[in-house]
């Protein structure tokens, strides 16, 4: 007995949804692998919208606050041009930092050398903190440079995804 599509009454199934698991016509299947029908895919599309719309918001959010932070907390000079530019400055901040590779994990696990740990650890984990200490300044400051050209191209991708 044959199967019909779910959508075309008519017309004799030949897939079935992968996603929802309806019975479809060769005109009803949008995408092949998955194989799966336009209603379904439309929903796909529609919630990584939403997702989209959601950090779009959260990137606007915090470069505004970061621009805030930086007109309102560090001091300079009366001069208008250089209090907007450093809340521009900081405002590059957030997306350069996510932008940058993340920051190595320094591997503190010096079990092997057994009692020699007990008298080296304090001074390795000193050593491993100054490091990743210098590490995050040196990203935080390339980020707040890099973050100059990187805030139109963030700002103009986050107003497009919520449209």
């Amino acid at each position: 007995m044959p199967i019909f599509c779910h959508y075309h009454p008519t017309r004799e199934a030949v897939y079935t949804c992968s996603q929802c698991g309806k019975p479809i016509c060769q005109s009803c299947v949008y995408s092949y692998s998955p194989v799966w029908c336009r209603v379904c895919v439309d929903a796909y599309h529609g919630s990584r919208q939403k997702a989209g719309a959601k950090k779009a918001k959260k990137t606007l959010l915090i470069i505004g606050i970061s621009f805030i932070v930086g007109v309102l907390l560090i001091p300079s000079s009366d001069d208008l041009g250089t209090v907007l530019l450093k809340g521009y400055m900081c405002s590059g901040i957030y997306p350069a930092w996510i932008l940058l590779p993340k920051v190595p994990k320094l591997n503190t696990d010096f079990q092997f050398l057994g009692l020699l740990v007990f008298i080296l650890y304090p001074i390795a984990i000193t050593i491993t903190l100054v490091c990743l200490l210098f590490l995050l300044s040196l990203k935080l400051v390339v980020s707040m440079f890099l973050g100059i050209f990187i805030v139109p191209i963030k700002v103009y991708q986050s107003i497009k995804a919520l449209q």
